[in-house]
């Protein structure tokens, strides 16, 4: 391969790595899904401590969004996510081999500070290594990354723990975190090409942000604090349900076994993946944000509405919904390149680490809240040694979803519409 042609492969070969981290967090986030009755009898828990052991995943996740945002902003990127990615390794092993339940929520608790980089991780790599203006596109060709662990964590994870178990299943996950921190370790010698990142002489040229400078400047933009608030509440449905209850629900409600139930909850992942390419290439084309993640807003919200309010309804049509729901939640990309249009190019690590650390929030408490729910309508049936719960907890529980977009939408009418191209390209330092 010709010099030429290995620097022009590099950026790609760097942001592909970063987006298979991302993979292998999602991967992780979605998993209990296809675990719960497992889980549930081997740390003999009901559903709010099940809900709330999936739940410091998401905790821990969020935890590290500002810490990460501010770290990369200040010191880059590849030699960070290569320790946060042993970090998951170490969390991952210490789950699968937990004894009790309160070792299994500290090997889930380093999962998830350790996959808490991954995200931020690869929209920095898209910023270092890519001209400016690809860069929404990139935001959303980031998300699939996610997407593809988020579908291999339920139907290909569900069909996997039938032969193996989940403790092995998760134990076997660990190889993969830590061949990635070793690839992250030995590409941090590679640099950035000259016509991509710009970054290179003018980081070199310029001060960088003091620490918590770009954290501070990012925090009095007051759209940050609404982009997050509205953006928290319009995924929290879809965290609690593809990555933690549907499977149990379609399978106790609908009937379903576990590989078709986890196949029919991916479906709300895949169209995620779907949404967020073309809402980065859309909000582009159109120069719009707003528009965008309101429509879909509006498209969640209806589709919540009939899943929960109509549930007698065909299984087909219902996976229809789930994609429809997915493909409307794939808006919420344009929150992070919103952040970025109104904080500037120079904060967007800790714009961006402001608003996951509110999307993570929001997911972790909506897991445990509608387990919460679950558990105060059970009847008391218990099968296996794991709680059953009747199509009426369900229904009931269920009603936070379209509520929680409702919300979403409310506090959307106060984000102000933003322009591609308002700021100066800016940079991240490696």
């Amino acid at each position: 391969m010709s010099p030429r042609r290995a620097s022009s492969l590099t950026p790609w070969l760097i942001w592909i790595l970063g987006g298979s981290f991302f993979t292998y967090t999602f991967f992780q986030r979605t998993n209990p899904s296809a675990m719960v009755e497992s889980l549930m009898r081997d740390f003999d828990v009901n559903a709010a401590a099940l809900g709330n052991l999936s739940a410091v995943y998401f905790y821990a996740y969020a935890a590290m969004q500002i810490p990460a945002g501010v770290m990369f902003d200040r010191w880059g990127t590849r030699w960070i996510l290569a320790l946060a990615a042993l970090v998951s390794a170490g969390g991952a092993v210490l789950f699968a081999l937990a004894p009790s339940l309160d070792v299994a929520i500290l090997g889930r608790v380093l999962v998830g500070l350790g996959g808490g980089m991954s995200y931020l991780g690869a929209l920095a790599l898209a910023m270092i290594w890519f001209p400016r203006e690809r860069y929404a596109l990139l935001v959303g060709i980031s998300m699939p990354f996610g997407i593809v662990g988020g579908v291999l964590g339920q139907a290909p994870f569900a069909a996997l723990l039938q032969v193996v178990g989940w403790r092995d299943a998760i134990l076997g996950s660990a190889g993969l975190a830590l061949l990635l921190a070793m690839l992250f370790w030995l590409s941090r010698s590679a640099k950035p090409p000259t016509d991509a990142a710009r970054s290179a002489a003018v980081v070199a040229g310029a001060k960088r942000p003091a620490l918590l400078d770009s954290l501070h400047r990012a925090a009095r933009e007051p759209q940050i604090w609404v982009l997050s608030l509205s953006g928290a509440f319009s995924v929290a449905p879809m965290f609690a349900f593809a990555g933690l209850w549907a499977v149990p629900y379609l399978m106790q409600v609908h009937g379903l076994d576990r590989p078709a139930a986890a196949g029919a909850a991916s479906l709300m992942m895949i169209g995620l993946g779907i949404g967020s390419i073309l809402s980065g290439w859309l909000s582009n084309r159109l120069r719009r944000r707003k528009a965008l993640f309101v429509t879909g807003l509006v498209v969640s919200l209806a589709g919540w509405l009939v899943v929960v309010l109509v549930p007698d309804l065909p299984i087909a049509v219902h996976c229809l919904l789930y994609l429809m729901i997915g493909i409307a939640k794939g808006t919420s990309v344009l929150t992070y390149i919103a952040a970025q249009d109104h904080a500037g190019a120079a904060t967007s690590g800790a714009g961006s680490a402001i608003i996951n650390t509110f999307y993570l929030g929001g997911g972790a408490v909506a897991q445990y809240f509608i387990g919460m729910l679950l558990d105060l309508h059970w009847a008391g049936e218990i099968v296996a040694g794991v709680r059953i719960y009747s199509p009426v907890a369900y229904d009931a529980a269920l009603l936070a979803m379209p509520a929680s977009v409702g919300i979403a939408l409310l506090l959307s009418f106060a984000i102000r519409e933003s322009h591609p191209g308002r700021h100066p390209g800016g940079s991240m330092p490696l």
